[in-house]
């Protein structure tokens, strides 16, 4: 057990390591999703990334990590999400802005407390497209994924009627949502709109 404990802090390091840490020059943002599987989380949070040089914090990219360090991270997702956990308030401490690729929803009010306790701007960004559109990408996905190592995320239907029931049973108010990008429709406008609206943003 303590070997196993020691490993995974090794393993832990060897991914902060890899984290570019540059302190925010005015505000420490975090950009978090919320967005069924298969709408665009990860897409918008790539072009988001190019245009800011914010950090994404991707859980898909965590579990990767982690199995193949050895850890069965997709069957133990306490671990995955302490060490999420973990890897986000790294680069909150350094006074990073941050992107959180993924579905906040379970976890929104988690969020918004670590935003507070790190004086960050919270910003919760809603992904949407239609179902038909989701469950097409969802299995062009997979596909890929056979070819594709870097294509980690085999979410299907039953992991989007999953979290379009906790939406349902814990939904977000809408005031909370800072903007809406219907991923269906051309995204660098989009996007750039959304960069406008947080360049206008008051400390």
């Amino acid at each position: 057990m303590e070997n196993d404990s020691n490993k995974l802090e090794q393993s832990f390091k060897k991914l902060l390591n890899n984290i570019p840490i540059q302190p925010a020059k005015e505000k420490v943002l975090i950009i978090a999703f919320i967005g069924l599987p298969g709408t665009g989380k990860t897409t918008v949070s790539n072009i988001l990334s190019q245009k800011t040089n914010i950090f994404v914090s991707e859980n898909d990219k965590i579990r990767r990590f982690l199995e193949n360090e050895g850890f069965t991270a997709s069957e133990n997702q306490d671990l995955l999400k302490k060490l999420a956990t973990k890897q986000l308030m790294y680069v909150l401490k350094a006074r990073n802005s941050v992107i959180i690729d993924a579905n906040c929803i379970r976890t929104y009010q988690e969020v918004e407390e670590g935003a507070k306790n790190f004086h960050a701007k919270l910003l919760f960004i809603r992904t949407v497209c239609s179902q038909k559109e989701a469950f097409s990408r969802m299995k062009k996905r997979k596909e890929l994924s056979k070819t594709n190592s870097s294509i980690y995320s085999h979410a299907f239907k039953k992991e989007y009627f999953a979290a379009l029931k906790d939406e349902e049973m814990n939904p977000i108010p809408e005031s909370k949502i800072f903007y809406t990008i219907n991923t269906e429709y051309p995204l660098n406008e989009q996007i750039d709109k959304l960069l406008e609206k947080i360049e206008k943003l008051e400390d």
